[in-house]
């Protein structure tokens, strides 16, 4: 019998793989989902589903791109990644919140649930 370990305090809660479980289980029961990776320190969900991190939500915020042309499609049908993206050199700053809000207003729209992975 594998030994308990409680890892909580040391950066190894689980989130990131019940956020990736729980949008896997929406997807495959036919529910449209999109994960963000929102943790920008230690973004991970890029690395479960063996994608590069060049792009994404810091991407979409800088540069104010729209939702669709930086969420990426799995291989898992209805189910997309809005991957944490690189660190900008220039701060989103105060900017960030509304423009998050927006980005993931505009992704509602196409989307039933929107998951993230954010820092603790």
């Amino acid at each position: 019998m594998p030994e308990y370990r409680d890892h909580v305090g040391d950066g190894r809660e689980g989130k990131t793989t019940s956020v990736a479980n729980f949008g896997i289980v929406c997807a495959q029961a036919g529910s449209r989902v999109c994960m963000v990776d929102s943790d920008l320190r230690r973004p991970a969900l890029h690395q479960l589903f063996g994608l590069e991190n060049d792009r994404g939500l810091t991407t979409a915020l800088v540069e104010e791109l729209p939702f669709a042309e930086v969420a990426q499609r799995t291989h898992i049908p209805n189910l997309w990644l809005l991957r944490a993206g690189v660190m900008p050199t220039q701060s989103c700053g105060a900017g960030g919140v509304p423009a998050m809000r927006e980005l993931l207003e505009a992704a509602s729209s196409t989307l039933i649930w929107s998951v993230c992975d954010s820092p603790r």
